[in-house]
């Protein structure tokens, strides 16, 4: 636990937790009060990283993820593709200055992976290639927490544009210093499925619903 709590003291610049004046409880710093409504947000979301292995199992009817994040033997079809870029909150002190490929691989990243003991993402086979490593820092299982993150650290994240646009007014995006592979969103379904009426309507109507980008 002190581990963790160091490094978390480390990530957001303060102490968190401090002794109380006589005994030994501790109790949380302002800084750490006011992080309680940001966590408790980004906690509700850890519900979805079990959606993988539900769609295995036919657990529920309809999944739309990333490419990667694609069951192996679902049916699927594609809805849509997106670039990455870097975000970055508003007032971050790298400043406004276009990326270059050692200054990105110098920042703390923080990547989106469902897998907990997985401290990689989409860029790094891309960085491996070329001889580079990033400095990966911490890791969230799901894309909704990034935007608390990046608010309250100087950790920059790369992701699909339109999963980080709709926060533009605390978040700021770059063009990547390198070329990568477009992400994909995928529609899945179990292949049971294939042929059921119910299904086949819930497919076209999420393939008919406006998409946040360009295909």
């Amino acid at each position: 636990m002190s581990a963790q709590l160091s490094r978390l003291r480390e990530l957001m610049g303060d102490p968190l937790l401090v002794p109380i004046q006589k005994g030994r409880s501790m109790t949380p710093t302002a800084r750490a009060l006011a992080l309680r409504g940001p966590l408790r947000s980004a906690l509700k979301t850890l519900g979805s990283v079990i959606q993988s292995r539900q769609m295995e199992e036919g657990g529920f009817d309809l999944l739309i993820d990333s490419s990667r994040g694609i069951p192996p033997g679902m049916k699927y079809t594609a809805l849509g593709t997106d670039q990455f870029v870097m975000a970055q909150r508003k007032g971050h002190p790298r400043g406004h200055k276009p990326l270059t490929l050692d200054g990105y691989c110098e920042l703390n990243h923080l990547v989106v992976s469902p897998e907990r003991e997985s401290f990689k993402g989409y860029m790094d086979d891309y960085l491996r290639s070329a001889g580079m490593s990033r400095r990966i820092y911490l890791t969230v299982p799901t894309a909704g927490m990034v935007p608390g993150v990046l608010m309250l650290t100087d950790l920059v994240c790369t992701m699909p544009r339109m999963l980080i646009q709709s926060r533009h007014e605390a978040i700021e995006t770059f063009e990547l210093p390198f070329e990568s592979e477009p992400f994909q969103l995928m529609l899945a379904w179990h292949p049971r499925d294939d042929a059921d009426a119910a299904i086949l309507w819930l497919r076209q109507l999420a393939q008919n619903l406006p998409a946040p980008f360009q295909t």
